[in-house]
């Protein structure tokens, strides 16, 4: 593997990501999407999430993003991937063997409902989709 290949991550490709990956939260996790069902799944109530610093939430959001589109980025440089068609079949395999079994195995442990599996397990899957389109297209 060259090594010297990760200095080559597009920065607007991370920032594009992150950004997307933003977006797709506040909808996947909002009202119109599943956050009604989310918040009654992990137990808010609405008064909770007012309590909540979402100011400081979302910061600390984007940061976790651009590290995990820098990953996916240095990841696709590592690979030789550049069609985009492979580096999107790259982000499902990242999601069956490793997110998936995660997020299965915390399921099954900390006794969380098969509903709350999906909502989560779904976002970081079409997550992982779209960063990966993203990364190898800019």
């Amino acid at each position: 593997m060259d090594l010297s290949l990760l200095d080559s991550v597009s920065p607007l490709a991370v920032f594009l990501c992150a950004i997307a990956a933003m977006a797709l939260g506040m909808f996947w996790y909002s009202p119109a999407g599943f956050g009604k069902q989310w918040m009654k799944l992990v137990g808010l109530t609405e008064a909770d999430c007012k309590d909540t610093n979402m100011g400081f939430a979302m910061l600390q959001g984007f940061v976790s993003n651009l590290i995990y589109a820098t990953f996916l980025g240095w990841l696709l440089l590592a690979l030789g991937i550049i069609e985009l068609s492979h580096a999107i079949g790259l982000g499902v395999l990242i999601w069956v063997g490793l997110i998936f079994p995660a997020e299965w195995s915390g399921m099954i442990w900390e006794q969380r409902p098969f509903k709350l599996f999906l909502i989560n397990g779904g976002y970081t899957l079409v997550f992982l989709v779209i960063a990966m389109a993203i990364l190898a297209s800019v």
